[in-house]
């Protein structure tokens, strides 16, 4: 028998429901992050306006987002304050945006609701363009939840009919280019949180306007540099070639050889139920044993083809009847019952053309299969050129958000200094101080009388990132740019000199 309390407590006109639930609900399960959000924004409105607005807001929102919310607020928040918040901490970060309840409380339910529908357009793909549902299936199946900030961002523009749904659809499937081109050249992934969080204020920075919008993402794409970059054809071609694709994660494997077996066709198969139900499988052509006749027939060098070809996309394809080909000669594959003859996965019809299965017939398929990935995963092109902006300008004491901004160079006593980072500033204007009065920062590396203490040494091994200033004195690097100038502030206080003095000139910054 299963025995229910309940508690009623009556409260005073001064207490606050939400802070006397959160430190009853501290000693019992732990609510989900959404669970505390709504009763954050709920709770202290009269029982029929709670009952109203639950109803009419909050029981939608929990549907569209398939009673996810927690993860949905995040995706929230990332838009709105360009930062994502840890899994744990969404509550604690929803409350501090809406400003410790300082909110009304409709309008809120209201945009929450409009952002949730979206998100369902995420999650389910539903929409009247069967193209667009294709590719948003697609990237849930590879879990690329990293762009759903960026999605939402695009899909409230088509709300408002500044995209079209051909537009949406661009800009879904040239995303999907890059994100599968990266993978096959092992980019790393760590870096597409921060790429797609901020790739829709990149967009709109360039004029300061969402007109343009498909081609300005273009540009913004093929302007990443270095690890962020979309990989050209040469290189994407060359990994897509050589990659032992038969090692990669399943996910991966499956997403490939549907594209291929799918793409360009109104005749598709449903390949990914097929390999779900196990009804289909990845095949080796050239086996992972040779028998006798394999080696007969790759040549004297079987050795080095095998270990070289065994798990490229060459020697790959898709079948039902993988048990049955086992180890088979390439002829019995191609001529028994359901061979690669009668197969009805297309990808098979070329090698059922073939007579034999050696070095010659890889690399003709190796070629051919680069050729057509080069047309599936398209790299896109754009005759979008921003205009050249003058560099912005801001003094040390200027409370200016730099999010998304590099800086070009600083100013500093007339003197003009260009620089590549925020740390190369930062080292270099506390190496002019030091330069100018070494007396502050010495002290500043002996003691812990000064809250910005912490941030200097004499000894290199106290922090795991750090620049050498001068005399064996070395400053901790790895703060974020707000807390470097936040070191900076302070030391031209101590040192009794004008912060203004010092002009930082910035650019927007492509990641």
């Amino acid at each position: 028998m299963v025995v229910y309390q309940v508690i009623n407590i009556q409260l005073d006109d001064d207490d606050n429901p939400q802070l006397i639930f959160e430190s009853l609900n501290s000693t019992g399960l732990d609510l989900s992050e959404g669970d505390k959000i709504r009763n954050y924004i709920l709770m202290g409105l009269p029982s029929k306006q709670q009952e109203e607005y639950y109803d009419k807001y909050w029981n939608k929102i929990e549907a569209c987002t398939k009673y996810d919310v927690g993860s949905f607020i995040r995706d929230y928040l990332s838009i709105k304050q360009q930062a994502i918040p840890q899994q744990k901490k969404v509550y604690t970060n929803f409350k501090d945006y809406t400003d410790s309840g300082e909110f009304q409380v409709e309008p809120l339910l209201k945009e929450l609701l409009a952002y949730a529908r979206r998100y369902q357009t995420l999650l389910e793909g539903k929409t009247s363009y069967p193209a667009l549902n294709a590719c948003i299936y697609r990237l849930n199946r590879l879990e690329t939840t990293v762009t759903r900030p960026f999605f939402l961002e695009v899909l409230r523009l088509y709300d408002e009919k500044k995209l079209t749904v051909e537009q949406v659809t661009d800009i879904f499937l040239t995303t999907e280019s890059y994100l599968f081109r990266r993978n096959i050249c092992d980019l790393p992934t760590n870096s597409l949180n921060k790429i797609f969080l901020m790739l829709h204020r990149e967009i709109i920075r360039y004029d300061e306007s969402d007109t343009d919008y498909v081609e300005k993402f273009k540009y913004t794409f093929l302007s990443k540099k270095d690890r962020a970059r979309f990989p050209d054809d040469e290189e994407f071609a060359e990994a897509f070639t050589r990659k032992p694709i038969y090692l990669a994660n399943s996910k991966n494997k499956v997403y490939l050889l549907e594209r291929l077996e799918n793409y360009g066709t109104a005749e598709d198969k449903d390949v990914y139920r097929h390999c779900d139900e196990g009804t289909y499988s990845i095949e080796h052509i050239m086996p992972q044993h040779l028998t006798p006749t394999w080696q007969k027939e790759l040549g004297p060098d079987y050795k080095q083809i095998h270990e070289e070809w065994l798990h490229r996309i060459a020697n790959l394809t898709l079948t039902a009847y993988n048990s049955k080909y086992s180890n088979r000669s390439f002829t019995e594959k191609k001529t028994m019952q359901n061979g690669f003859e009668d197969s009805g996965i297309r990808m098979n019809t070329w090698i059922a053309k073939k007579d034999i299965w050696s070095l010659k017939e890889l690399e003709e398929r190796s070629q051919y299969l680069g050729n057509r990935a080069l047309t599936i995963w398209k790299k896109p092109s754009t005759d979008y050129i921003p205009e050249e902006k003058q560099l912005e300008s801001y003094s040390l004491d200027d409370d200016a958000d730099f999010t998304g901004r590099q800086i070009m160079r600083f100013t500093f006593k007339q003197t003009d200094q260009p620089v590549n980072s925020w740390s190369e500033m930062y080292q270099k204007i506390i190496q002019i101080l030091y330069a100018q009065d070494n007396s502050v920062i010495k002290k500043l590396a002996f003691s812990d009388e000064d809250p910005i203490a912490s941030h200097f040494s004499a000894d290199e091994m106290t922090f795991a990132k750090s620049a050498e200033i001068s005399d064996g004195i070395y400053v901790w690097t790895n703060n974020n740019t707000k807390g470097k100038l936040s070191v900076l502030k302070r030391l031209f206080k101590l040192l009794d000199r004008l912060r203004s003095s010092v002009k930082l000139s910035c650019n927007q910054l492509f990641l």
